[in-house]
């Protein structure tokens, strides 16, 4: 009987797109297939049958590591592209790193989902149009993706070793149309293949990339991808030489550094480092007795007023704030409860009751310690190694128990001032002479004595009326008891050209601080009046802010001149302790430390970050500018100190070299023209120079993109916080020229 059935072997023979996927495994051609023996054309066949079924348990494996890995790389990747879109929302900077960041995390969410849909469809060849998306899907962001950390690379290159550039060149827009050609280049070569051009000799062969791209697409891919890798190992290796290097001249400046002969100060680098002030223990056994914080601010402390603030949200300790809590041992928010009406602290009641000032020196973690307990009017570095000195405030009431308190924990202390009320008298009376005589000369503002909030504003009108064409008053908002808070914009091309760098200042942030405002006059005199230099105006744009806090500032002319902070009284407890302080109320580490949650501490932080109209001004300059700012200082007074970040853990930003150089280069201008009793400059980081501090306006400017930012702290002298007036004209003119190297410093790196 006939058998009807075909031949297996038969059908193969029919079966072209089989014979070509036989020919394609083996190498050879289709005639070499079909002029086989029937012997030789089955075992060719059985040969490929079993490399399929084999290749088929392969791709079942597969097909379940790749859902398992693509989901992984989708859920990954797309948190961090979340995060990216959320910080950028925020503002924070540099906003050009995250766009970047976020754009490699797209490409390689892209790359997971393309892995999924591969496993998805089964026996895809390479001559299939899904199979030229698949791997288009693959390539295009894998391109987008390693071009991208290209970029990131060139980014943090200028953003570590050439800060002031960094504004310039990787601006969002920029940053921006970069993204869009490298995912048209991603486009373009990743798709190729939808034109046409594919590796013809393996058309049947399964969806792979070296089967589906010619070779040449497949060497210029490759070629084109080493770029950006060989990008990134040249730079990253710069900035490692670099890093290198610097560490190096550092340490040899520390052995060769010069030693001004007339001073009395030990030899040193002019930056404090303070090498174990971040490892710093307590140098005696926690004291057994409880301090009450109301010693530290009024004459009388009243132990039936139990007060307790609590915050909203519990915010976690800084390191210091822990090591306080060992040290007390208790909360900072119950050591310091017992606290007397802040409000009541006046003129008259430094006449009523003997306030004296003392100078303590002591381990740097006992005075930062002391830091929320006491009023510190100052604290500055001594000649010993991780001790500091601090000026504080006394009340006869307590003066014993913190005497007391301070011999028990091996903190020095000297009387500096015996009577606060015959200080406070003296200083008025020089004011009113130097008042006197200045109205004699004709002169509005002089640069010998103190002026009162309207007449700081009514001069900075009269400029903007003399130089309309330099000179731009802005008033911007109003401070929380309503007075205008303005600052002065001044630019030769009244901000409009977008290359010129600018360089924000601000004063008066702490009212008691009076001579930091005849500072920030004195540098708008001058740019302005004087013009003693044209460059500074033609090549750079200025925004001076010479009264920030001008509640705070009145309030010490008619009440109490030891007064710190705003007069806000919009949080929990103001109406005993109203207030908050303007250089703890930056978004910045805002809340990380308990020792600032209390708002009868002089170190109040605010009920939350930008609480207070007179700081939000301060933030919107320098967001307003942020693409072009290139320094930011904050005028403070005393200590004789150019501080930079980072002030909460002690840290360096990443361009904390330039920082310092940039520093010393101010203070190196300003001991030129100092006086000989003046101690020189002293250039370092916030935290160890001094000690923790969060919520700064130096540290949150660096935070945001500024690349240099500092605390300025201006002189003092023997008169320490309560500098006379016939000091304050040699302060404003070394301070300008201080300014005017750092303006200068500027000028080099934007020119």
């Amino acid at each position: 009987m006939e058998n009807n059935t075909a031949s297996p072997i038969m059908e193969y023979v029919t079966n072209e797109t089989l014979i070509k996927q036989v020919a394609n495994f083996f190498n050879v051609s289709v005639a070499n297939v079909t002029n086989q023996s029937v012997v030789q054309q089955e075992t060719l066949f059985d040969l490929y049958e079993a490399y399929r079924t084999k290749e088929k348990e392969q791709l079942i494996a597969y097909k379940s590591v790749a859902y398992v890995v693509g989901t992984l790389i989708i859920l990954s990747n797309l948190i961090v592209v979340i995060s990216s879109g959320l910080i950028l929302r925020r503002g924070q900077q540099p906003k050009s790193t995250y766009l970047l960041l976020g754009n490699v995390s797209l490409a390689d969410t892209i790359i997971g989902a393309a892995i999924i849909f591969g496993a998805i469809i089964d026996n895809s060849m390479a001559s299939n149009p899904l199979c030229i998306f698949q791997i288009g899907m693959i390539v295009c962001p894998a391109i987008v993706s390693i071009f991208s950390v290209g970029l990131i690379a060139v980014d943090r290159y200028f953003y570590i070793l050439h800060g002031l550039y960094y504004q310039r060149y990787f601006n969002t827009t920029r940053v921006r149309i970069a993204i869009v050609i490298i995912w048209m280049i991603g486009l373009i070569l990743g798709f190729m293949p939808a034109t046409g051009w594919v590796n013809n000799e393996l058309l049947y062969t399964r969806c792979y990339y070296h089967a589906l791209f010619p070779g040449a697409l497949i060497l210029f891919n490759s070629s084109l991808s080493l770029i950006p890798i060989i990008l990134v190992t040249i730079l990253y290796s710069i900035i490692l030489v670099r890093a290198l290097k610097n560490v190096k001249e550092i340490k040899a400046a520390e052995k060769s550094v010069n030693f001004n002969s007339n001073s009395n100060e030990t030899p040193r680098l002019r930056i404090y480092r303070g090498n174990t002030n971040l490892n710093r223990t307590f140098p005696t056994k926690p004291q057994k007795t409880s301090m009450r914080r109301c010693a530290s601010f009024n004459a009388i402390c009243d132990n039936s007023k139990k007060r307790t603030f609590t915050r909203k949200t519990e915010k976690s300790k800084s390191i210091g704030d822990l090591n306080n809590d060992s040290f007390n041992g208790t909360d900072d928010r119950s050591y310091n409860k017992n606290l007397e009406n802040s409000k009541e602290m006046l003129k008259s009641q430094y006449e009523d009751s003997k306030h004296q000032l003392f100078q303590i020196s002591g381990h740097a973690l006992e005075i930062e310690s002391l830091d929320s307990k006491l009023d510190i009017l100052s604290a500055k570095p001594s000649v010993e190694t991780d001790q500091l000195q601090a000026l504080v405030r006394l009340s006869p009431e307590v003066k014993q128990q913190w005497l007391h308190y301070f011999d028990e924990r091996q903190i020095t202390y000297k009387k500096v001032i015996d009577n606060l009320a015959d200080a406070f008298r003296n200083e008025d009376d020089q004011i009113e002479a130097a008042r006197a005589s200045a109205k004699r000369s004709g002169r509005d503002i002089g640069w010998d004595t103190f002026y009162r909030y309207q007449e700081i504003n009514d001069h900075l009108d009269e400029l903007a009326a003399q130089y309309p064409n330099l000179v731009t008053v802005m008033n911007p908002a109003l401070s929380y008891e309503g007075r205008q808070i303005k600052y002065v914009r001044i630019s030769t091309t009244r901000f409009e050209d977008l290359r010129k760098p600018v360089i924000i200042i601000d004063a008066m942030v702490h009212a008691r601080e009076w001579v930091t405002t005849p500072v920030a006059l004195y540098i708008i005199n001058q740019l302005v009046v004087d013009a003693v230099d044209s460059q500074l105006t033609q090549d750079i744009d200025w925004v001076i802010i010479p009264l920030a806090n001008p509640d705070g500032y009145e309030y010490t002319h008619h009440e109490d001149r030891l007064w710190r902070k705003t007069r806000s009284k919009a949080h929990p407890g103001s109406d005993e302790c109203p207030g908050v302080d303007g250089n703890r109320n930056f978004d910045h580490y805002w809340g990380t430390s308990a020792s600032s949650a209390n708002p009868c501490s002089i170190i109040y932080e605010g009920p939350t970050a930008f609480s207070e109209p007179e700081i939000r001004v301060i933030r919107d300059v320098v967001n307003q500018h942020l693409e072009r700012a290139a320094m930011y200082i904050s005028l403070h007074s005393y200590g004789n100190m150019f501080l930079y970040a980072w002030g909460n853990n002690g840290t360096l930003p990443s361009n904390g070299l330039a920082l310092h150089l940039a520093g010393v280069t101010m203070a190196t201008a300003i001991d030129a023209l100092a006086l000989d009793k003046a101690p020189r400059y002293v250039v370092g980081n916030a935290a160890q120079v001094l000690y923790f501090t969060t919520g700064t306006s130096r540290d949150w400017t660096r935070a945001v993109g500024v690349p240099l930012t500092y605390t300025l702290e201006l002189p003092g002298y023997e008169y320490l916080f309560e500098v006379p007036t016939q000091y304050v004209e040699q302060i404003v003119q070394e301070t300008w020229a201080g300014i005017a190297a750092g303006a200068h410093y500027v000028r080099t790196i934007y020119g």
